[in-house]
């Protein structure tokens, strides 16, 4: 599994919509729109490496909340 699809599989697990992940991702530092966030999950759009980690930090917060596994940053 990629990262891309790491990140994916987290927000499915974490039952979020992509505007659900979207409005956390913005929370965080975030500055892509919706659709950019869900074009880049779908992997037709490359993420940065800002964007990427805003995304993680945003997952990781709520996997925080629920006790879960943690995803890995590019960049600390």
């Amino acid at each position: 599994m990629n990262d891309i699809e790491a990140l994916d599989a987290a927000r499915h697990h974490l039952e979020l919509t992509i505007h659900d992940l979207w409005v956390r991702y913005i929370g965080v530092g975030g500055h892509q729109n919706a659709h950019t966030l869900q074009s880049s999950l779908a992997g037709r759009v490359a993420l940065s490496d800002f964007d990427h980690d805003n995304i993680v930090l945003a997952l990781n917060e709520a996997l925080h909340d629920l006790g879960g596994h943690r995803l890995r940053y590019r960049h600390t």
